[in-house]
């Protein structure tokens, strides 16, 4: 970090721009973090929305129902703040020319075009310069509370900067590092293998309630009738079909491909049953060079990095 505040990378205007939007937006979201914590919700409040449900899922839903009334409340404040907000913007040139222009005041304080744009992504349209300029009148109040000089807030504008720096060290070293085509082919040609696709499937998948029930559906498809036939009409248009590829942490696929059947069946926690139908098994092929291509740049380039 001292390193790049010594070469000046910080007043490099993309950068600074970039540094200046972080600090914004973060003292904008600590600004209204002290105003939601300012909200409380009373036992009487809580009461009242209990008794809407019946008593005997009041105290499960007790904290959910809080955290829902918090929630709302917390939208009611932002939406005050940003109408107080409003209130006191004045907009007195939303077709800016430059940086020195001013876009609008904020209690009488003017706010220019330089210090919105970092807030802005794409073209400045008026829509785009009322929303970054009710943000800059956010961040202002955040000035005025203080919240700049918060250990909190110095430590993650610290935090970001040691990030910036670490990248910008990251994309000098791949500058100076160069992979040649013809090592890529070679580390290729040498791991082969590790370049497959996964085996995959299609399958469709049909809840049942029962075990029983499943089992007699299972015995119709073994028979040789088609799934339609097989499966009880309201569970077969409950049926879903997707693709699964081997190695997915799920139990569908991992069934699907350690079983090599094309029908199964699946217990769940919860007590119902899955008939797993294989529609189609994929196999693993080779990837080809050219698709690999960028994945071994960049991994030989980053091992290179590394040394």
């Amino acid at each position: 970090l001292a390193y790049y505040e010594r070469k000046g990378y910080f007043n490099d205007p993309l950068v600074k721009a970039q540094l200046e939007r972080f600090k914004v937006k973060r003292l904008v979201a600590a600004y209204l973090d002290r105003q939601f914590s300012k909200v409380k919700v009373s036992s009487k409040e809580l009461q009242e929305a209990l008794s809407k449900y019946p008593p005997s899922e009041r105290a499960s839903l007790k904290r959910s129902v809080e955290i829902n009334l918090k929630a709302h409340k917390y939208m009611e404040v932002e939406r005050k703040i940003y109408s107080q907000v409003e209130k006191e913007l004045r907009f007195l040139n939303l077709h800016p020319d430059s940086p020195s222009s001013v876009v609008a005041t904020f209690k009488g304080r003017p706010i220019t075009f330089g210090e919105l744009k970092p807030l802005i992504k794409g073209s400045p349209t008026p829509s785009a310069l009322q929303r970054a300029a009710e943000d800059y009148a956010l961040y202002l109040k955040a000035l005025e509370e203080g919240l700049d000089k918060t250990p909190e807030f110095r430590n993650e504008l610290l935090f970001k900067k040691e990030s910036m720096a670490v990248k910008a060290f990251e994309a000098e070293l791949r500058n100076q590092v160069k992979v040649s085509d013809s090592e890529i082919k070679e580390y290729y040609e040498k791991h082969k293998k590790e370049f497959r696709t996964p085996a995959a499937a299609v399958v469709s998948v049909y809840p049942f309630e029962s075990l029983s029930d499943a089992r007699k559906a299972l015995e119709r498809l073994r028979r040789g009738l088609p799934v339609k036939e097989a499966v009880p009409g309201p569970v077969f248009n409950d049926g879903k079909r997707f693709r699964i590829e081997e190695g997915e942490n799920n139990p569908v696929a991992e069934l699907v491909f350690s079983e090599k059947k094309r029908y199964n069946l699946l217990t769940l926690p919860n007590g119902k049953v899955l008939l797993v139908v294989v529609e189609k098994r994929i196999p693993s092929r080779q990837v080809k060079f050219g698709d690999a291509y960028s994945t071994i740049k960049d991994k030989l380039l980053y091992e290179k990095e590394k040394e």
